[in-house]
Order: structure tokens, then C-alpha cells, then sequence
């Protein structure tokens, strides 16, 4: 029996049958993957941070308290940090019989941190003394769990100038360590601003005026009537000299650091700043290369073009800048830059760059002058943005398990994960496997073949297992990515019989030949809650996304609203197909979609819950010609 089975639970999945394969279709997000776990049991569904507590949820209703409170647990992002949190307390979820509540005591008070939500088997039972499989969600909550532009560590999501109080708040998205930070010192010129009244302008914090560690915003002062036409925002980052984000005097640092260096990326709201070259965005083009462009031309002097100047982070937020000559300016507007990824001590693993994803990296950005602008000589202004292709990835920094597909007559399941198995390293055809409805695994006998280019790996089963099978996995450590990282215990749901069998107390019909007798049990309907994926975007003047989820009826006429700071921008239903659309011509700064709950009575009787989401922080700027 296994020890900890993963269920990563995901709302985004779409099934068809092709050529009798069946193929489960999903769009990944850190911190989820693609379809959900269905056995006979009662399954996690989800997990989110509710103080310094965790709501644990299921789809039926939980009928004896647990006793155990070490059955559940926490594990953050790094693969390999053995950190893992587990429950000290356990109670029933007073506002919802199919939810316990769990606390970690107060050696654990930093939950964001982590990125997941575990279960062990047998943890809880229904009132018909069915118990659960072992499952691991992700944690909602979780500022680690990352996104666009976001690394585990303390991440600029928001800021509110004010302009009478000469004083600028700092919205971090994680609980920080305000001891790391001098009031005294010189930390308040990490903090600045730009304005384009006159030309571009950059103004320094003359005074940390309040931190707070548990709501993340630091208040800087910038001195009498400094505070003005604020076009961007942002923090420089003086801790990464060795590429080790470590904390140091100035650093914005997590209050416990859980599996990564801990402390924040050079950081910024990017504006429109007149007459200066603003980053726009940054691209992966090709192996070893990023494109950073520009919303002006740049001079293209190679004398004007500072190398060390221009990062790029991964999710842990470890840091690699381009050795010297190694960015060119290109097409006037935009700066190819050369990284030597392997080349670091960090990566230096066997394999090549060109095989890791893009997804290893969501996080960009320029110091001041790294660039002047052709025209004007201006430099420009500090900078950040999410590398286009940024593909968000799993749980962890390994290869992630997304989703499977099954191919019983050709007896292979094929593992897809968020980025490629080092094909250097045999993997263990041992460490895969599939589960049928009883939660019954079968083990691997081969492994049939290793895909870079499609992130998979091909595994032979006995045809009988794969015919029974309502889903599939990977034991720890089954999958290595081309850095080192290696991958943690996963399942997904899926397979010929992925449908499960009716449930315990379910109604059931039975013929024979003998008697043609039928017999019927009925079972009183229960609460199920089901994940939804809420994705945005900005084009064509208008908000745009799609609302996704296992259930077809958690997709259509769901409710969404943008956001900017709290303010309504508009609302629409999402159609049959989940997509969602809201004009706002001249849109410019950060703004939010929320899907709102929806619940409604399935045909047995079931109540199903679609629960909320927010999609992740949507950037619009404006781009000048």
C-alpha cells in the first residue's frame, strides 16, 4: 500500500475519446494540475488558508471527527526541502459538514508559504463508514504558489500613493520580516518612484514611515511634496551580488522562508514614464535567450547597453544576469540577451538549457539604465514583467504530473508533465502506476519512451489494469527535471473506468438470467464542491478569460467581475464554453477577475457547490510608438 498517494486535484479539464484512447485536455496552473481524482472514497477537494488554520474539504460529507490531526499536512515549493508542516489540531468546519478545520500550532504562523495541502489515508470517514484515499490539493491562499510574474518569495503586487501625506504604500503579497528592514538607515532609498512631470524623474524614499508584517505593506516617505504624478513604482534588490538571495540589511524577506532563498526580486509597477524607455515585456527566444523589449527605440551603442544590469529569476527566485557582451540591441525597440543557465554552479547538471521550460522562470526585469533611449539619451526606468511563454507549472520546482492518457489495447499510459524528464536519466518504470475505484494500484513493467518536446513519459501496464483504471501516478523522485529538481508523489484522475462506480449506498441495478431480478438501494444525496480555474487576459480594448472546470454546468452561466483596487470595471456570464468578455476601451494599470460561487441541485439529487476563484493579476499598459 502506498504510503502517500497524491491526488492533484484540478478544475480545468475537458475529456474526449479518441481512437479508443482516452485523453484527459487541461490548461495547468501552478499549484493545481488537470483533472480530478474520482474513487469510491471520499476525496480531497480542497484546502485554503483560513487565519493560521487550514480548511480541509471533501466531496460527501464528513460523519466522525478526525482523530488524528497528524494525518494532514503542508510542504512548500522546494522538491527538495523536507519541511513539511503537519497538524497539531482537528476540528469539524462548523460552517460546512463536508470540511474540518486544522491547525499547525504556532511553530507553523506562516502558512502562505507553503503550496500544497496533504492527506493520509483513513484520515476521515463518512457517517456510512466509507474513508478517504491519501490526496494532496493545492493551497489555496498560497502566495507561493505563484502565477505571472510571482516567485515564492515576497512579490510588489499593488501600491497606493499619497499624494497630501507625501508617502507611498508598498503592497507585498506575503506576510514579511520587518526586522530585516533599517527605519533608521538607509533601507528607505531601496523605495522609489517615477514621474514624467518634468521628463522622467526618479525619486528615492527618504523615510520607512510603517511596516507591517502581517498584511505585507511597507510605507515610505519621500519627502515634502514629493509625492506626484506617480507614473511607476518599485524596489531594487541589493542581496543578490553572490545569486544567492539571502537576506541582508534592506532585504524584503519572508517572516520564515520555506524551501527558497527567502527574500524578494528586484521589483516594479511598471508606468508610462514620458520620454524614457519603459519595459513592455520579455520573451524567451530561443535556447539560451530572452528578449527584453522597450516602448521607444534604444541606442543601439553596445557602450550603452549594461549587461549586468538585466535578470532573470526563477520561481525560487534565484538569480541569473547575462555575462559581458552578451546583450545586443535588435529591431531598434527591443535587447537580446544571452543567459548561461547551465553554466551557473546552480544548474550545472548534465543536460541542456534548451530542454528546460520556460515555465522555470516568471520572473524578468531591468535596473535603472540599463538602456538609454535613442532620442532623448533618457535611461530607462526600472523594471519587471513575466517572460512571455511563462508556462505555469505544478506544485513544485520538479517535474509536476499533469495529466495521463490511457491506451488499453496498446497497454501504455503516457505521463505529461510540466516540464521535461532529463532524458539523460532512466526512469524507473516501478515508480508509475495506476488505481482503480477500490484504490487498488497497479505497478509499471516498462518504460516504453521519454518525449523532451512533449514533457511525457510512455509506461506499459498489464491491458486489464489499464481497462480498470480511474487514474494514474508517479511515486516520489520518479521524474528529474534538467536543474536537478526532482519530482514529487502526484496522481490524476482518468482512464477507461474513470467514471467511478457508484458509490457507497448509491442506487444500483443487478440482473440475472436466471430470475431477471432487479434490486435498488437508494442513498441520500451529499454536498459536493467542485474546483473552478479562472484565467484573464487584456486585447481588443476589452477583459477577456474563460471560466474552467470538471463539471460543465461549474463552466456556464457563472458570474465574473473586474476589478481595479476594489473597484467594479464591468461584469459578464460566462458562456457554455466558460468564456467571459468586458469592454473597457483605454484600459492602463493592474486590475483582477473574480468568478463568483455558484450552487445548484444535480439530477440525483446532489448538491454541487462551483466554488469561487480569482484569476491572476491582469497588467495593461500603454505602449507608445
Amino acid at each position: 500500500m502506498k504510503s502517500k498517494f497524491l491526488a492533484w486535484v484540478s478544475a480545468a479539464s475537458a475529456v474526449a475519446l479518441v481512437s479508443g484512447i482516452l485523453v484527459i485536455a487541461a490548461n495547468a496552473s501552478i499549484g493545481s494540475s488537470s483533472s480530478m481524482l474520482e474513487t469510491d472514497g471520499i476525496d480531497l477537494v480542497s484546502a485554503n488558508v483560513d487565519g493560521h488554520d487550514v480548511d480541509y474539504c471533501f466531496d460527501q460529507q464528513i460523519g466522525r471527527e478526525p482523530t488524528d490531526a497528524g494525518d494532514f499536512s503542508l510542504y512548500g515549493y522546494d522538491s527538495d526541502d523536507t519541511s513539511d508542516a503537519f497538524g497539531t489540531s482537528v476540528d469539524f468546519d462548523e460552517d460546512d459538514e463536508n470540511c474540518v478545520e486544522v491547525s499547525f500550532g504556532a511553530g507553523i504562523e506562516r502558512e502562505p508559504n507553503f503550496t500544497a495541502a496533504a492527506v493520509a489515508e483513513d484520515a476521515v470517514e463518512t457517517r456510512g463508514d466509507v474513508s478517504n484515499p491519501a490526496g494532496t490539493v493545492d493551497l489555496g491562499g498560497s502566495t507561493a504558489a505563484g502565477g505571472e510574474g510571482i516567485t515564492t518569495n515576497p512579490n510588489l503586487v499593488d501600491f497606493e500613493a499619497r499624494e497630501s501625506a507625501d508617502e507611498i504604500i508598498y503592497d507585498l503579497d506575503e506576510e514579511i520580516d520587518c526586522e530585516e528592514i533599517d527605519t533608521t538607515g538607509d533601507d528607505d532609498s531601496n523605495f522609489g518612484y517615477y514621474t514624467s512631470d518634468p521628463g522622467p524623474v526618479q525619486f528615492q524614499g527618504t523615510s520607512i514611515q510603517e511596516c507591517d508584517d502581517d498584511t505585507g505593506e511597507v510605507t515610505v516617505g519621500f519627502g515634502a511634496g514629493n509625492v506626484d504624478d506617480v507614473e511607476s513604482v518599485f524596489i531594487v534588490d541589493t542581496t543578490n551580488d553572490t545569486n544567492l538571495n539571502t537576506a541582508a540589511a534592506g532585504a524584503i524577506c519572508e517572516e520564515d522562508p520555506i524551501g527558497d532563498f527567502g527574500c524578494s526580486e528586484l521589483e516594479s509597477i511598471n508606468g508610462d514614464v514620458e520620454d524614457a524607455p519603459d519595459l513592455t515585456g520579455v520573451e524567451r527566444t530561443d535556447d539560451n535567450e530572452w528578449t527584453y523589449s522597450f516602448d521607444s527605440d534604444v541606442d543601439p551603442d553596445a557602450g550603452d547597453i549594461d549587461e549586468a544590469l538585466f535578470h532573470l529569476y526563477e520561481e525560487d527566485g534565484f538569480e541569473y544576469t547575462p555575462d559581458t557582451d552578451e546583450c545586443n540591441e535588435d529591431e531598434g525597440d527591443t535587447v537580446v540577451c544571452n543567459f548561461d543557465i547551465n553554466g551557473d554552479s546552480r544548474a550545472s547538471v548534465a543536460g541542456n538549457s534548451e530542454d528546460a521550460l520556460d515555465g522555470e522562470f516568471p520572473h524578468a526585469g531591468v535596473e535603472e539604465c540599463a538602456v538609454l533611449d535613442e532620442t532623448s539619451g533618457d535611461c530607462n526606468p526600472v523594471g519587471a514583467d513575466s517572460p512571455s511563454g511563462f508556462e505555469d507549472s505544478g506544485f513544485t520546482d520538479g517535474p509536476d504530473l499533469q495529466r495521463a492518457t490511457f491506451d488499453a489495447t496498446g497497454e501504455t499510459v503516457t505521463f505529461f508533465l510540466d516540464e521535461p524528464h532529463n532524458d539523460d536519466v532512466d526512469p524507473d518504470a516501478g515508480d508509475f502506476y495506476v488505481i482503480d475505484a477500490d484504490m487498488r494500484t497497479a505497478q509499471g513493467t516498462d518504460v516504453d519512451d521519454v518525449e523532451v518536446d512533449d514533457n511525457s513519459i510512455s509506461v506499459e501496464f498489464d491491458q486489464d489494469d489499464i481497462e480498470s483504471a480511474v487514474g494514474a501516478g508517479m511515486d516520489d523522485e520518479a521524474a528529474e527535471d534538467y536543474l536537478g529538481n526532482l519530482s514529487v508523489e502526484a496522481a490524476v484522475g482518468g482512464g477507461p473506468s474513470g467514471t467511478p462506480a457508484s458509490p457507497s449506498g448509491s442506487t444500483a441495478t443487478t440482473t440475472t438470467t436466471a430470475t431477471t431480478a432487479t434490486t435498488t438501494t437508494t442513498r441520500s444525496p451529499v454536498t459536493r464542491r467542485i474546483p473552478t480555474t479562472l484565467t484573464g487576459h487584456y486585447g481588443g480594448k476589452a477583459f477577456k478569460g474563460s471560466v474552467g472546470s470538471s463539471r460543465n454546468q461549474c463552466v456556464r452561466g457563472r458570474l465574473v467581475t473586474v476589478k481595479k483596487r476594489g473597484k467594479t470595471i464591468g461584469t459578464d456570464t460566462s458562456s457554455s464554453s466558460g468564456t467571459w468578455k468586458v469592454r473597457k476601451p483605454r484600459a492602463k494599470g493592474r486590475y483582477k477577475a473574480h468568478v463568483a460561487r455558484k450552487v445548484f441541485t444535480a439530477a440525483n439529487g446532489d448538491r454541487i457547490i462551483c466554488l469561487e476563484d480569482d484569476s491572476p493579476v491582469i497588467r495593461v499598459r500603454k505602449r507608445r510608438r
